[in-house]
């Protein structure tokens, strides 16, 4: 069962259950979200931020300031850090990217269309006040998204 990290206290959760083919087209953030995130401050070096990822098996992090909305490392700004050189010095604010912002309650296809507007491969769930409550990546949504029945061309 996949299990995912609550920041803070380090409990393991599990994560939702993939969504049916009847269940997808009213499928929302929720049911495919993974409860929990694990978070960084802005002054954290990229490297301690890969860290992270590495001993959680993750590929975000969501970077969080007292102010301002959560902002997201991928491991696709990981690469940069460590292409540039600049993994040791950069901060995971310095690196972090805008987040696509989603409500649990937002359908797969709302999620799908602000990560493709960000061009993200991770969307951060937040509650009304704006605080991450879950993660949602592409592929959950490629789960979310059963693949249409072969015809017989395509066979």
């Amino acid at each position: 069962m996949a299990r995912t990290v609550l920041a803070g206290d380090h409990r393991s959760v599990p994560a939702n259950k993939p969504v049916t083919g009847h269940q997808a087209a009213s499928a929302r953030v929720f049911h495919v979200m993974h409860r929990g995130v694990v978070t960084c401050r802005p002054e954290v070096s990229a490297r301690k931020v890969a860290m992270m990822m590495t001993a959680h098996r993750i590929h975000a992090v969501v970077v969080t300031a007292a102010a301002g909305l959560p902002r997201l490392v991928t491991d696709r700004e990981i690469a940069r850090a460590l292409y540039s050189g600049t993994i040791d010095a950069a901060s995971a604010d310095e690196i972090a990217k805008p987040a696509a912002l989603v409500s649990p309650s937002d359908g797969v296809d709302e999620a799908l269309a602000r990560m493709h507007e960000r061009a993200s491969t991770h969307a951060v769930a937040v509650d009304r006040s704006f605080r991450p409550v879950g993660v949602v990546s592409v592929l959950d949504l490629v789960e979310a998204h059963p693949a249409p029945p072969l015809t017989n061309e395509a066979r």
